[in-house]
């Protein structure tokens, strides 16, 4: 019960958190591989590897000797669920219905609490399937955008679960209140409990309605090529825009027509932050769908921080880059010696989560024009397995990316279902991953490059902490604000570019930002979990057995924790709100090149 009210939870706000560690985003050409095949609306089939452009599909049938079992807790064993067995079906929401009405006559008729809490237990678990199948359809539109069926089906999962949810926290509150059946939540603690109450009255035929809309908005801006603008008078599509004028007009007209979505998506998050009692949607997502345990006002030094020591810092490194030359080629798969290494030398565990990977095809990495940019990590609960999707770029950040996601999956081979949502934290795995790797990129593409590469990667490291704290603020002002044009929100935009010394960002460029439209106020958990990533790359090149026992600790601390900054303060690293901390990551990046 504690983890599928959770998981509940964040179906309502940020629906696509589901893919629970998205990266950051990919702000080039949308490209895309894949088209999911489907027979009909209630049954579509996850073997995705038709009308491919370019990818990588995990198909489970490679041949790898079978890795050692071993369990998450040693409660239970890993699935052995191949992902291209997997076949979407349509959740039977009337048997869930039936099971509704039944727990409802047992509680009428005074049944024994054993039997309540037996088909209570049952009611979780088909909850937990509908929210699979919706995490799910979210891999299957990933893989084409512009699969209609798909997106409707989405649409229809929404707005029935939104329905059923309703009767599951009514049921829950009922039971709860109850002096015979009050046991089946004893595994809860108080604010949990009043979690419950809250979210029966939090969901009513508004609330259903407000997710209802959100969700066809969801997909309109995940099918961006479909969006229509005016152009001289000439209403396009913004696939003919770039066919006929190149990609910077398409960004331009993404603007125009996604900052009028995003327009009405911050109208609504903001009612449902009042429907919740807050008088702010980031302090609401902060607390309910993030589980932060730092606030805005947190937040909002680190901003201080960053503008005054890193921003000047990023923008100096970044007038000295070279050109980075790599040969060969940019797929991981193709430096399997290489990545063995790696990951044998962090943990044997490691080595055994990437070769679960690719025994049973938990991935997707490829390129083509119909899928979503960008990557991330999801899990499928109800199969019990991890999944990474990965559009790729065909350039050395697709080795990067995937060791960054392959951080993600790692985590969730580690703890499966016992995993929290704790963003921030989830961040350090996929972004300490992706420094501790850095050496081996001399060995794909010699030391030169694997220079070049880590001053790269140090800027990069360096715009994510700017650009983590700029989107966070940014956010935050729009839901503070009031906001009624596209215009006002470039200005906006515009104006905290300068504050953060970002000259050479257009005022437009946010609407290439998924996590604005998609998943709001996740964007700075890139600038907080960078802090103590850093910290564990510092101590490395001091120590490489030192950093990478730093690393390991926040996967051991990650289920026994609280939030970020208890396993921070267990783990012995700094506060991420410290000036001085700040200061001492910008000298630490400054010294390294």
């Amino acid at each position: 019960m504690k983890n599928s009210t959770r998981l509940f939870v964040c179906l309502l706000i940020v629906i696509t958190l589901l893919v629970s560690a998205c990266s950051k985003v990919n702000t080039g050409d949308e490209s895309s591989a894949g088209t999911s095949q489907v027979s009909d609306s209630s049954s579509i089939n996850s073997d995705s590897s038709g009308n491919n452009e370019s990818s990588f599909e995990g198909t489970g049938e490679e041949s790898h000797e079978s890795n050692e079992t071993s369990s998450y807790d040693n409660e239970y064993l890993r699935s052995e669920v191949d992902f291209k067995d997997i076949t979407y079906e349509r959740p039977d929401f009337e048997e869930i219905l039936n099971r509704i009405n039944l727990i409802e006559s047992l509680y009428e008729n005074r049944e024994s609490p054993a039997s309540v809490k037996e088909a209570f237990d049952i009611l979780d678990n088909q909850m937990w399937q509908v929210s699979t199948a919706y995490s799910l359809l979210n891999v299957l539109q990933s893989l084409d955008t512009s699969d209609e069926e798909i997106a409707d089906e989405i649409i229809l999962i929404s707005d029935e679960f939104t329905n059923i949810k309703q009767l599951y926290f009514g049921l829950a509150v009922t039971l709860l209140d109850s002096n015979i059946y009050d046991g089946i939540f004893e595994d809860l603690t108080q604010a949990e409990k009043e979690e419950i109450r809250f979210y029966a009255l939090f969901f009513d035929d508004e609330m259903a309605d407000l997710i209802s809309r959100k969700t066809q908005l969801e997909n309109q801006y995940k099918d961006p090529y479909s969006l229509m603008v005016s152009v001289e008078g000439t209403e396009m599509t913004l696939a003919e825009v770039e066919e006929k004028y190149g990609y910077g007009s398409y960004i331009a007209a993404l603007n125009v027509a996604g900052g009028s979505i995003y327009l009405e998506l911050a109208e609504i998050y903001k009612t449902m932050a009042e429907r919740a009692g807050y008088d702010n949607f980031a302090d609401f997502a902060y607390k309910t769908e993030y589980n932060r345990d730092y606030t805005l006002e947190d937040s909002q030094k680190l901003h201080e921080y960053v503008k005054e020591y890193i921003a000047p810092l990023f923008n100096r490194l970044a007038e000295e880059l070279p050109e980075i030359n790599t040969s060969g080629s940019n797929s991981p798969f193709d430096y399997e010696e290489i990545l063995t290494s790696y990951f044998s030398s962090v943990s044997p565990d490691m080595s055994k989560a990437y070769e679960y990977m690719k025994k049973h095809g938990l991935y997707s990495i490829g390129s083509g024009s119909k899928r979503r940019p960008g990557a991330f990590t999801t899990f499928l609960h109800s199969y019990d397995i991890p999944f990474i999707f990965q559009n790729t770029n065909n350039n050395y950040t697709d080795i990067e990316t995937f060791i960054h996601e392959f951080g993600h999956f790692y985590a969730y081979y580690l703890n499966g279902d016992n995993t929290d949502s704790f963003i921030d934290i989830a961040e350090i795995h996929s972004q300490a991953n992706e420094l501790l790797f850095l050496p081996y990129f001399e060995d794909i593409y010699g030391s030169e490059a694997y220079e070049d590469i880590t001053l790269y990667t140090m800027l990069s490291q360096l715009n994510s902490i700017v650009t983590g704290c700029l989107i966070d603020e940014f956010e935050q002002g729009v839901y503070s604000g009031n906001y009624n044009t596209v215009e006002e929100l470039n200005a906006l935009f515009a104006s905290l570019c300068e504050e953060y010394s970002l000259i050479n960002y257009p005022d437009y460029i946010w609407t290439t930002v998924q996590h604005i439209f998609l998943s709001p106020c996740y964007y700075i958990s890139y600038a907080t979990s960078l802090i103590p990533a850093l910290e564990i790359y510092t101590a490395s090149l001091e120590n490489r057995e030192t950093g990478i026992e730093m690393y390991n600790s926040v996967l051991s601390e990650y289920v026994n924790c609280t939030g970020f900054m208890d396993l921070l303060t267990k783990s012995g690293f700094s506060n991420p709100f410290s000036e001085e901390t700040i200061i001492s990551i910008a000298n630490s990046v400054f010294a390294l090149n």
